[in-house]
């Protein structure tokens, strides 16, 4: 399992939070650092968290003073059945993280307060771009940039926005009612419904990769690319790690810092 350290941003009013996968990883977490606690999947509704675990990490926030934030992935009607599950137990206006619109939905009703997932942040992700390309401001654009989209993001009680820490950086100018979280150091890449990790520890099926067929072999395996940039690919999904601090991020009105100790599986 890759667990990677870098320095952290130093900034006023600065939140930190840290974001686990597995209750196991609890023991990860300096609580005089870390006041909130993400936990859940982004890419995977299979690993969605069980009520048994939600009920776990509630009772460690509680006794440890600590802010649990859930994360939620893209989804089927499975994934939306299992989150409306969940939800139901969580503490009042807890803040959700969506990778998926039909999620927003679930969460509106709840009365939870929803948060735009990175995975729903449009721009170049590609770990090759070159930041001394002429054309590099290009590669800065996102849907964020999008006045009207922000209007609609304000229109729906969403003022928070969770972004990666993409080697390009970013180009939009926030409405100062937006802020924004900044992952570090695992970049996300690119995601997909096939896993290609799905069915191989099954020798007999070895060069065969099976939509349904999942023992979550994602929580074994991991692959990773040659130099120089070292791609990671685990279950579905795939990385790379940045651990620079940006430049500009006083521009993106962040004011939260999000650790991510695992590959974020």
């Amino acid at each position: 399992m890759v667990m990677i350290v870098i320095i952290d941003v130093c900034m006023n009013k600065m939140e930190h939070a840290i974001f686990i996968n597995n209750l196991k990883d609890l023991k990860l977490i300096d609580k005089n650092k870390f006041k909130i606690l993400y936990f859940g999947t982004e890419f995977c509704e299979k690993l969605i968290p069980k009520k048994e675990e939600i009920n776990k990490i509630k009772e460690f926030c509680k006794k440890n003073n600590i802010k649990l934030i859930l994360v939620t992935p893209y989804c089927t009607n499975f994934g939306l059945k299992e989150i409306n599950k969940i939800i139901k137990i969580l503490p009042k206006k807890t803040e959700i993280i969506f990778n998926d619109w039909g999620v927003l939905r679930i969460i509106k009703k709840s009365k939870h307060i929803p948060i735009l997932g990175r995975l729903l942040i449009r721009i170049r992700r590609d770990p090759y771009i070159n930041r001394e390309n002429p054309n590099i401001n290009l590669f800065r654009y996102s849907n964020l940039d999008n006045k009207d989209f922000q209007k609609f993001l304000l229109n729906n009680n969403i003022t928070r926005v969770e972004i990666d820490n993409v080697k390009q950086g970013y180009s939009f100018n926030l409405n100062n009612n937006i802020k924004t979280s900044l992952y570090y150091p695992f970049v996300y890449i690119s995601s997909g419904r096939k896993c290609i990790f799905a069915n191989c520890d099954n020798i007999d099926n070895k060069d065969i990769v099976k939509l349904n067929g999942c023992n979550f072999e994602c929580k074994k395996y991991t692959a990773l690319s040659e130099e120089p940039y070292k791609i990671i690919w685990k279950g579905n999904t795939h990385f790379y790690i940045n651990n620079k601090t940006p430049k500009s991020y006083s521009k993106w009105n962040i004011d939260r810092l999000v650790y991510i100790p695992k590959i974020p599986f």
